[in-house]
């Protein structure tokens, strides 16, 4: 899709417009969250209190992922059924009843983990300690605000996507992370507690998870009432399993996404939690910069994809590539010589920074960036074995090289081990994506999209260990930039 194309869709669709309007929201939100979230947490319930919760929040969100394969499929049957002009009703229905047993599934893993037995083997704290946190009720008072929370926005509110009103989906998501993000800052602040904070949490998603579902129920075409008659048991349970590979799928990714914070605790120790979070966080940023270009695409990349239109599909992937990387790369540099001096200050002193691991999960995020289209694409049209495979070579990858990493007690290595996860990953699915549209220029495409991030990688490399001055990276970055996409920007010049 040329340059100019793209812009004058992009100026005709208020919907996506608007779309990117919440998304840049969204980032303004998380950026003013993770700034007062972790200096605040530390100083209410301390180090060992943050690192608990990191630890905690990693369980409840693992519950959370198991569910989330049937929920994108439901939804993405939803949204192809509609293109293509077959009955919606039944489609949302079937999708609610699986949604049901799967929430029932999700309680009954809750009641399990909250066993004081099973938790011990989550942490390195002893009983007692884990008593004065109030590990179990925590965790399940946590756990039940996110699974009510997660029906109403991973599947309800995406019903606005298939009428061409995805705005609206990635609005309410939006406001859900900032009132999630004043009821966790205020109720930790005042109560000093982490118990407490999940309790609000609990009655907030309530409210919430209420209100949208009376707000979904008046503004959108379709018949989503609670009516039990209407859900058929054996239909649901062959939806939950026609999902169940991209289920797996979602659960190994939550894995790599969040679960790998008790993977740290484990390979090193609980201590070494806030240094990975907290890192992770500043690379995480970055990454969302591109996620509010890569949600609003996706109901289009379904569309190009259920009418065999593959040829406009890789063109939008790749200018998607060109301008995403871009921004990361140029985000990076410029913000780079602040982040020690502010990283000291965010976390009060309480955690060293290390420069080295910053730059390998930085440079993880870039390629991540460059697969997350592609994998975000195949989640969309329920081909769930190949990101299935993809995100069990990433977290493979990853794991053993965190293990290894903590034998020799290096914590370089947490960045070294999502850096080739990263690495291995996207080679493999950049193959599963030529074999499934056998594009003849599809490997010509990709050498000149990704070169921009291998010289930039090579560069931040060289200057985290020291071995490149902070002028040469700026420039020759930028230079770069210029080189690789001076096609693009012809084209982006004429257009305007």
């Amino acid at each position: 899709m040329p340059i100019r194309d793209l812009i004058k869709k992009v100026k005709k669709s208020p919907s996506y417009l608007m779309s990117l309007q919440w998304g840049v929201s969204s980032i303004f939100i998380n950026f003013f969250k993770q700034i007062l979230f972790v200096p605040i947490f530390i100083q209410s319930v301390g180090k060992d209190g943050y690192a608990f919760w990191l630890i905690i929040s990693a369980i409840v969100l693992m519950i959370r992922a198991i569910n989330l394969g049937q929920l994108y499929y439901s939804s993405n049957v939803i949204n192809l059924s509609y293109h293509q002009g077959k009955d919606v009703n039944e489609a949302i229905n079937t999708g609610q009843g699986a949604s049901f047993i799967m929430i029932g599934i999700q309680i009954l893993v809750t009641l399990v983990l909250c066993s004081k037995s099973i938790l011990l083997s989550f942490f390195d704290y002893n009983l007692l300690q884990l008593e004065q946190f109030k590990v179990g009720p925590s965790l399940f008072f946590l756990s039940i605000s996110l699974i009510l929370y997660q029906y109403t926005t991973m599947f309800m509110v995406r019903f606005f996507e298939p009428i061409g009103k995805v705005n609206i989906t990635i609005k309410h998501q939006t406001l859900g992370e900032l009132f999630d993000f004043i009821i966790t800052i205020v109720s930790i602040y005042f109560t000093k507690s982490i118990y407490y904070t999940c309790i609000f949490l609990l009655i907030g998603k309530c409210i919430q998870s209420i209100y949208l579902f009376n707000f979904c129920k008046r503004e959108l075409p379709f018949d989503i009432g609670l009516n039990i008659k209407r859900f058929n048991f054996s239909k649901s349970l062959s939806v939950i399993k026609n999902s169940f590979v991209l289920s797996m799928s979602f659960v190994i990714e939550k894995i790599y996404e969040i679960g790998l914070n008790i993977v740290v605790s484990k390979a090193y120790t609980s201590s070494t939690v806030p240094l990975f979070g907290t890192n992770r966080i500043i690379s995480n940023s970055a990454l969302r910069v591109s996620n509010i270009a890569t949600t609003p695409l996706m109901p289009n990349l379904q569309k190009h994809f259920s009418l065999n239109q593959e040829n406009e599909l890789l063109k939008l992937i790749s200018t998607f590539w060109r301008f995403s990387g871009s921004v990361l790369i140029i985000g990076i540099v410029v913000f780079t010589p602040f982040i020690p001096k502010l990283f000291n200050i965010w976390t009060l002193g309480k955690i060293d920074f290390n420069m080295q691991l910053l730059a390998f999960l930085l440079v993880a995020i870039i390629f991540q960036n460059y697969s997350m289209i592609l994998s975000e694409f195949i989640k969309r049209v329920n081909l769930g074995r190949i990101i299935l495979v993809y995100n069990i070579i990433k977290i493979s990858v990853t794991i053993l090289i965190l293990f290894y990493g903590g034998y020799l007690e290096q914590v370089v290595f947490l960045g070294v081990a999502l850096f080739l996860g990263e690495i291995i990953s996207l080679i493999y699915i950049l193959y599963c994506v030529q074999k499934l549209f056998k594009e003849p220029k599809f490997y010509q495409l990709i050498i000149r999209s990704i070169m921009p991030l291998i010289v930039f990688s090579i560069l931040f490399f060289a200057f985290s260990f020291d071995k490149l001055p902070y002028t040469y990276l700026l420039i020759i970055s930028i230079l770069s930039l210029l080189f690789f996409n001076k096609n693009m920007l012809k084209k982006l010049f004429r257009s305007v």
